[in-house]
Order: structure tokens, then sequence, then C-alpha cells
């Protein structure tokens, strides 16, 4: 409270001095010449280095003739050049048709240098554009190497690509390796390339396999099929990181160099000349920035560069002149600072000598003020007049609001007008009556505008003043910046709702458990176990398999008891299929961990759904499982074969006595039971055969829908005679794939003769769904009946080799159907169908190309 008969702030008794009033120009002169300099350094600075670019770049020559220039411009656009296709990344072209990589940055540079362009063409193997070039329907070829056979329609530019050969092993493999050191290795290699014929040629000793493609060799050495791959560098790196390939290593670099020209017709070297004018021009740095982008190549660190060194030594020199400058000019200023300061101490000393008690108190009052962070004000109050005049506002309010006067003569509503918001004027004027009426201080939360624009959320907390009658006629208060700490507050709730959305939109089931309640259950939990339990008491839960019971009761036991088990058991649950009722068994990952939660012990508990690895997991089991019992079966079948050729030996020869003697009757018929059984055996032993004797697929771009199309042709007839519907869903559009044609319409006789023959005692209605489509970059097909179906705990046996539920089933039709379908590098799965049987889906993958 002021003083009796004082004014607790005044505008006018604080108001600087004339000397104050100098000092503080003096130090804006300061400031302005501390931009000024700056300002002029950072052009000086520019200045240098766009004179270092004019000095080391020469203003563009066209390099052309003039007959060379005006062959050019005629054929700009219409030059046809055909990239080679599935050969990343050395040329890529994504789904838009947008085209890149290392040879297309080097395409794109002549491009540029030479301000022309090229026809790109779109050709779908390398083989096609070999022909075609022959042909003259090709003008040029992006890379390749000069050969004699292509030295006949082509010729060539000087090389400007050097690509090395690596070879490429397991991570097990230690050491460096060399071409020598792959004899009797199995090394797998592309067809038809010049490296592969150097080496076929060089080092016969080398069991050389060929290869459908790069990464199908790369792929089986991480498999161990093979020994190590001869690949290009570029594609090792790209592919290896692609497809995440974690166990492969470059184990050496073959000798052999992939030098890479430009081909060109042979009836325009007019063009090879110009291109080969074009290539000379990139320089060494375009040349390396485009490996190390593509080839991953060690580029010369920044700090090695005379570039560098050239601009930083002018940077420094101007930074030195520059500083000297303004250390120069800033002492000088600060002589006179000090001096006016001591001029203007003395000055204030002297007042203060000669100042009342009452200038005393009201000085330390306004220092005291003027030194809050924030603004202080006061204001006149009356509850019928809106207008409520600033009669003081401190020099905290400069700093607030960036407006250095608030309040005087024509500024008496200028903070409540233009500074607070508008949106919250008035509900601060009823907020603060309130208060008023009832003879407490207000506190409220508003925003400002600043003068830059800039909004600031401000707290303000104020108190009504009483005059001499007792009557309420000011108010006083304090503003302080609050806009850190709402900031501060938005962004812990950000945070809260992004830490959520991260656990909501988990692909893990999360839950965590205080005192055997669930306080928490995130949605992909749900989906695994149901609804959230009351209690945690999930031995009650009835989607756990009955085998596993045992396990899971242990687990959630320890968890009960607060025993975090170090075993992270895997459980199977059963779940709905998207709403459908159709249930299906998943493999969890189970893990528990002690946290904190709320400021209360908890417990996490972690749900991983690993159906996929499992299943991965079974293909390879059954992949080695048939591949010994394959072997086996060879022998047994051969083993068989012998004895029964006697057999039928022996009754040809029953059957010529008997015949000659008169014997027919009983005898024959039991000759010819005889033989019927032999048959049996043969036809058994036929199949044994088969399943040992599956050999490599033979590949070929084919539309899947034609195979299932022929397939159901072929037992259509046998399904009708058997009463049963027959559905057909295949899709609309080709389904290109890479597939052997007759291997996949026998894995689709066999399923649909499998769903037939299951349904053949029914007596209810019979139907067959036959459908395809693409999910992906997958193909899928499936066949669904309305027969019995498959039991849950014979499915994870029921690809097995010579499992079988039919009493006369030989148990190796699915097992073929699994391991062509495996050799296509696609899966096969039972399940339950929508019409109450069992439903097969086979997926293959969709034709994406290779290079040829």
């Amino acid at each position: 409270m002021a003083p009796p008969g004082q004014d607790t702030f005044s505008c006018h008794v604080i108001n600087p001095e004339k000397n104050l009033h100098e000092i503080h120009m003096l130090k804006r002169t300061v400031s302005v010449y501390k931009i000024y300099f700056f300002l002029m350094a950072m052009v000086l600075g520019v200045a240098l280095y766009i004179g270092y670019e004019l000095m080391v770049h020469d203003v563009y020559q066209d390099p052309l003739t003039t007959e060379q220039r005006r062959w050019l411009t005629a054929h700009d656009g219409k030059i046809r050049m055909a990239p080679i296709p599935y050969w990343e990344p050395m040329e890529i072209f994504d789904e838009n048709g947008n085209y890149s990589g290392l040879v297309a940055e080097f395409i794109k540079l002549l491009e540029k240098k030479l301000k022309f362009k090229l026809n790109l063409v779109h050709e779908n193997s390398w083989e096609e554009i070999l022909n075609k070039a022959q042909a003259g329907e090709i003008d040029v070829l992006s890379a390749a190497k000069s050969t004699p056979e292509r030295d006949l329609y082509l010729v060539w530019t000087e090389p400007y690509l050097d690509i090395p050969n690596v070879i490429i092993t397991r991570k097990s493999y230690k050491g460096e390796l060399t071409l020598e050191d792959l004899a009797d290795k199995r090394v797998g290699m592309m067809g038809k390339y010049v490296i592969t014929e150097y080496v076929e040629s060089t080092y016969k000793e080398i069991k050389i396999v060929k290869l459908k493609n790069d990464l199908d060799g790369l792929m089986r050495v991480s498999l161990g099929d093979l020994d190590a791959v001869i690949v290009e560098f570029p594609y090792a790196s790209y592919a290896i990181g692609r497809e995440k390939i974690t166990n492969l290593r470059i184990a050496g670099e073959v000798k052999y160099r992939s030098l890479q020209s430009i081909g060109i017709r042979k009836d325009w070297p007019i063009l090879r000349d110009i291109l080969g004018k074009g290539l000379s021009m990139i320089t060494t740095a375009e040349r390396k920035e485009i490996l190390g982008k593509w080839m991953y190549l060690m580029d010369t660190p920044f700090y090695q560069k005379k570039q560098f060194w050239y601009i930083f030594a002018a940077s420094v020199v101007t930074s030195i002149f520059i500083a000297g400058i303004v250390t120069i000019w800033n002492l000088s200023l600060q002589k006179k600072v000090n001096e006016k300061t001591r001029e203007i101490v003395n000055q204030l000393a002297e007042k203060e000598k000669i100042s009342s008690k009452l200038l005393k108190s009201q000085q330390r009052l306004s220092t005291l003020i003027g030194n809050f962070p924030g603004m202080a004000y006061r204001h006149y109050f009356s509850e019928s007049d809106p207008e409520w005049p600033m009669e003081y506002i401190s020099p905290g309010g400069y700093e607030l609001t960036g407006y250095k006067t608030l309040c005087g003569p024509g500024l008496e509503n200028f903070f409540f007008n233009v500074v607070v918001h508008p949106e919250d004027g008035i509900y601060n004027r009823k907020k603060i009556i309130t208060a008023l009426k009832r003879g407490k201080p207000f506190k409220i939360i508003y925003r400002i505008k600043t003068r830059s624009g800039k909004q600031k959320w401000v707290w303000e907390q104020g108190v009504g003043i009483l005059n001499s009658d007792g009557i309420m006629d000011s108010v006083e208060g304090f503003v302080t910046d609050i806009t850190s700490y709402v900031n501060a507050e938005r962004d812990l709730k950000s945070s809260k709702k992004l830490f959520q959305d991260l656990v909501m939109n988990s692909p893990v089931g999360i839950s965590i458990v205080q005192k055997d309640s669930i306080v928490y259950f995130n949605p992909e939990l749900k989906k695994l176990l149901g609804n959230k339990p009351d209690q945690f008491d999930l031995k009650k839960l009835d989607r756990i398999h009955p085998d596993d019971l045992g396990a899971a009761n242990l687990f959630f036991d320890k968890i009960k008891q607060g025993q975090v088990s170090r075993e992270e058991p895997h459980l199977r649950i059963m779940t709905l299929n998207d709403g459908e009722g159709i249930e299906h068994c998943k493999w969890v990952h189970c893990r528990a961990a002690r946290i904190e939660y709320g400021g209360v012990k908890s417990i996490l508990l972690i749900m991983l759904d690993i159906t996929h690895a499992k299943d991965l997991e079974r293909m390879v089991a059954i992949d080695d499982k048939m591949a010994s019992l394959g072997r086996a079966a060879a022998n047994i079948a051969h083993e068989i074969r012998n004895p029964l050729s006697g057999i039928y030996l022996y009754l040809s020869g029953m059957e010529r006595k008997g015949f000659k003697r008169g014997f027919h009757g009983e005898i024959k018929e039991s000759v010819d039971l005889i033989r019927d059984a032999a048959t049996d055996i043969e036809t058994v032993i036929k199949r044994i055969l088969d399943f040992s004797r599956m050999g490599v697929p033979k590949f070929n771009i084919m539309d899947a829908n034609v195979a299932a199309r022929e397939s159901l042709e072929l037992s259509k007839v046998s399904i009708i005679r058997n009463n049963i519907q027959l559905q057909v869903n295949l899709d609309s559009k080709p389904l290109l794939c890479k597939a052997d044609y007759n291997l996949l319409q026998r894995v689709i006789l066999n399923l649909l003769s499998n769903a037939a023959e299951a349904m053949r005692n029914m007596t209810d209605e019979k139907r067959i769904v036959l459908s395809s489509g693409r999910k992906n970059k997958r193909i899928w097909i499936s066949i669904s009946d309305s027969g019995p179906g498959v039991p849950e705990e014979t499915r994870e046996f029921i690809f097995d080799p010579f499992y079988t539920t039919k009493s006369d089933g030989t148990g190796i039709g699915l097992s073929l159907c699994h391991k062509i379908i495996a050799d296509h590098n696609g899966s096969i799965s039972v399940g339950d169908s929508k019409i109450g049987g069992a439903e097969f889906v086979v997926m293959i993958p969709a034709h994406g190309g290779a290079r040829g």
C-alpha cells in the first residue's frame, strides 16, 4: 500500500531522466552498429563465396560442332533408348514409371550437359532389348559391354562405368576369397553373361550353378544351398539392404571388371561421337557423387577438399577483420557509456542527499516494480463505467507486450482494447467484477497479443484499492508470462496421447496388472483373449488351447504371486476370425516385467502373435522330413519293384500252364486277384518314385487363373457325377506369376479331388468353391468345401509325408502339394471354410520380373 496521500504508482514519477535517456540511446547505438557489422560480414562472406564459385565454374560452352548440334537438334526426343529392366540399383522404374538408378543418374547428367532428351522405351528383358537393337528398333543401350557379337550391329563410346564383381558368402566363412579359393565349391552365377563365360572357361574346377536371377543366388547362399554367389557389387549392396539379409558378407572381389559403355546403332557413328563428348564433360566430382550415392563408396571428407579450405580461410579472415572493427568501436562506445554512467551516478547521489524520505520510498518501490519479471499496473475502476483507463504500467510491460508505451494521454484503454485477446476480454471483466464485489482478490488466465503478433498466455492477480472514504476506486495487480508453462502442459498432454496411441495401435497385446486386477487392456490383446476379465484369473479363459493349460497356469500363478518368471512360454489361443464365428488357433509369446504404473508397483504382461513364425518353423521341419523320407522312399520303391517283377513273371507262367491244363475257375480268379494286388502295389511304388524324383520346377510366366480353370475342367465330370455344386469366384484380371504350369495344375487337381473325396458319403448338400485373387505381392487360390473339415489337432500333421486319415490313402498327395508350393517360394495352409468344411489356401509370389 502507498503512504497516505500518495499514489502507489505514477506514470510521471518514474519516467527516465535526461541522462538515463542518453545512456539508453548510446546502448541502442551500440546494438545498431553490432547488427550493421553482422550484416556486413554476412554480405562479404556471400560475396566471397559467389566469387569463388564464378572462378571455379566456367560458363557453359557447347562442345559440339555445328553439324553435330544440327543433327542432335533434329533428333531431340526421338532417339530410342531401352533401359535394362530389373537391374537394380543401376536402372529402376518405380510404380509410377519414374526412371532412376546409378546409370540413370549418368544418362540424366548427359542429357543436361548436351541439352537434349532421349526417348525411353520399356522392354521386358535384356534378351528382348538385344534382339530389337539388332533389328534397328532400339537406337541406344544405356550401359553394356562390347562383345564381338554385339559389335556387328552396335558402335560404342569409351567405357564410363567400371562395375566390380564381388564374391558373396555367409558370414561364417572367414577371411578373403579369390576365384582360386572357390575350387570344388558350388557357386551361383547368372547365365548368358560375359563374366559367367569368363569364369566357366578360366576356372573349370568351380561348380557353377546357373541362377534365374541374382536375388535367387543371394537367398540360396543365405540358406546354405550354395557356397557363394558372384554378383555385381551395386546390386549386392542394394539387394542385401532391401531384403535385410543379415548373414551375408562380401568375401572378395573378382579381378574381371565389367566395363560399361553406351551402345549406339552402327549406322549412327555421329551419335557415338556426340555422346562421347558429353561423357568427357562429366567431372570427377560429379562422378564421385553419383557412385557414392548408389554404390555406398567413401567420398572425400569435406575437410579434405580445397573448396572447403578456401571458403574457411576467407571466412576466418573476414571474421577477424570485422571482429577487430567491432571491438574497437565497442571499446570507444563503452568508454562513453562508462563516463556517462559515472556522471549520472554522481548526479543521482547528489539528488539522494537532498531528496525527502518519501521520495526515497517511492524510488525504491519503483525500482522493485521495474525489476519484476512481469508487468505491474494500476487502473481506475467503476462497476457502472465499462471504461477502466490505465493509470500506470511498469517497465516490465514492454518486455511482456513489446509496446514501449501502454498508458498515458490517448492510451487509457489501449491494454484492454488492443493487447488483451478479444475472445478473453469480456470473460475477464466479468470474473474481475464478481471477485471485487465479494471483496476478494481475483486470479485469471488469458491470452494477449504482442506487438509482433505473437500470442502469449499470462497469469494475472489483482486486488481492489479503497480510497479515504472506504470506496473502491482502483485496482492494482500483476501480470506475468506463463506461456512456457502452458506449452509444457500441452506438450505433456500431447506426449501422453502419443504414447497412448502407440500402445493402442501396437501389434503387440499389452496389459497392466495391479493387485490381481487388470487396469489396462489394449485392443490387440482384446483380439487375442476377448473382452477384459474383471479379475486377473486368466486360467478361467476358455480360449487357451487345452494342451497349453499347464504351462499357462504355471506362468500366470507366478505373475499373481508377484514373481516375474524368466520363462517366456509359447501358448496357443483360439480366436474368432473377423467376427465370422470361425475359430482359428494363434501362437502367442508371453512375457512379464515389473513396472511402476500410476505410482503403484505393477506387472506388465505382453503377448506377441508369433503364428507366422511357428508356421515357417513347421514348414522348414516338413521340408527336412520330406527330403529324408524322399531318399528312403526311393530305396524302398527300388527294393519292392524287383520282387514285384518276379511276381508278374510267375503269374504269367501260371496262366499259361493253367490254360494248357484247362484250369480256369477259382485258380484263374485267384491269379487275377493277385495281379490286381500287384498292380495296386505298382501304383503305390510309382507315387513313391514321383515323390522322390520331384525335380526343379520349370518356371514360366503364366496366368494362375488359366491353370485353375484347366484343373476345374479336368475334374468337373467327377464333381458333377457326385452331385457336388460348384461355385467359381476367380479374379477377373489375369494373375501373372512365375510358376511351373503342370505342377501348379497338379496341386489344384489334388486339392479338388480331396474335397470331392471328403464329401463322397455325405447326404447333405455338397458344395465346392474355387476362388482366386491377389493380395499385396502374392497370388492366392483357395478350394473350400462343405464337408466334415479337418480337425484342429490333425492340421499340423496333414502335410507330413505318409500321414493320412483315409483307410486306402498313402499320405503322399498333400506332401507333394506342400513340396511343389514350397519350391515356388509359396505357402499352403488349411483352415475352416465359410460353408462349413475345410479351406485350403495356396499362396505364391506374383510376377515381378528379373533381369534376363
